[in-house]
């Protein structure tokens, strides 16, 4: 079987350019008829599709009756019809899971394709029942990027540092590219006062001090930290709009009382920035006792979803050890080599 990419194949069936150029390194998969025994395969959807549903299928084949009745024939090739469909069920599910270009995805193809791989598979599925898509594991969902604010904390082995928090506001900025530059304008006009006591996106409230004005620069929230003691220095930061003040000064108060940067990105956070008169916090912030006592002293409190994607660094100085962590709370990663 050789399979092609439907991207690879022009609208009149053709090979275009790219394909042609690349169809001299293209490896083929063989299966040979005989109880459907793959031989090799090769990264595209359609092939190694067909190749796991082969390697799954591969017992499953009935040999041809001979003097069976009727109604035998027909039991046997409604068994080998279910089982047929639940190695598709499963094969298609690590379509949805494993499977994406190869220049970009790394795919466990020698596994997929293996014969142990297909026992285990083959292992669940029931003569006299179907399974529900349902049971079999769930298609991982990856967090989705962010799509206004970033942040990246980076030290070297001399002890430079870079704490850098980029941002377009709110989702694409203003969603305006200027021709030809490619780059997403933000909207920080936003962060200014727009009207005295009238609140932004964040809910921030200012007065003249913050007022739009020519060559002037808007009130940011963004906290790029950089923290240094006598026993060590650590970098950190976040994106969170009116929250990464309160969620980088809380980081701050864990490092100072001795927080390594897996503590500083993962402790539970509380927020509170004048109007609205309400106090957010994380799930686990606060006791059961803590959350009755601020209430009998007249806050008002309102639990909210986990928020936040804190990147840090620490360096000790006695020690030489050094720490990076990347926020549980969100897609990132950290890693010190």
């Amino acid at each position: 079987i050789i399979s092609l990419p439907a991207a690879q194949v022009s609208s009149h069936g053709f090979l275009n350019g790219a394909s042609r150029a690349s169809l001299k390194a293209f490896q083929p998969a063989f299966l040979t008829s005989a109880n459907f025994r793959p031989s090799a395969a090769t990264a595209s959807s359609p092939t190694e599709l067909v190749t796991e549903f082969s390697a799954l299928a591969n017992c499953f084949c009935v040999p041809q009756p001979i003097a069976r009745s009727e109604a035998l024939t027909r039991r046997r090739l409604r068994i080998t019809a279910s089982r047929g469909i639940e190695a598709m069920r499963r094969a298609y599910r690590d379509r949805a899971e494993y499977l994406g270009d190869p220049d970009f995805v790394k795919m466990p193809i020698k596994r997929l394709i293996s014969s142990y791989y297909a026992a285990g598979l083959r292992s669940n599925i029931l003569a006299d029942r179907a399974t529900p898509s349902s049971d079999l594991a769930p298609v991982t969902i990856s967090k989705p990027e962010s799509m206004h604010t970033t942040h990246i904390s980076i030290m070297d082995k001399q002890g430079n540092e870079v704490s850098a928090t980029f941002t377009v506001n709110f989702r694409f900025g203003s969603g305006f590219v200027p021709p030809g530059t490619g780059v997403v304008l933000n909207d920080e006009m936003d962060d200014f006062v727009s009207k005295p006591g009238v609140p932004n996106g964040y809910g921030l409230v200012g007065n003249d001090a913050n007022a739009i004005a020519p060559h002037k620069r808007p009130l940011s929230s963004m906290t790029p930290t950089f923290l240094q003691t006598g026993n060590g220095q650590a970098v950190l930061g976040t994106p969170g709009g009116s929250r990464i003040i309160s969620m980088v000064l809380l980081g701050t108060l864990d490092y100072f009382n001795g927080g390594d940067a897996g503590s500083i990105v993962s402790i539970p956070r509380y927020h509170m920035q004048y109007l609205p008169d309400v106090v957010f916090y994380e799930p686990g912030a606060f006791t059961a006792d803590e959350i009755g006592g601020l209430k009998n002293m007249g806050y008002h409190l309102r639990e909210i979803h986990p928020y936040g994607n804190m990147q840090a660094i620490t360096w000790d100085y006695k020690t030489g050890k050094v720490t990076a962590a990347s926020d549980p709370r969100d897609i990132g990663k950290a890693e010190v080599r």
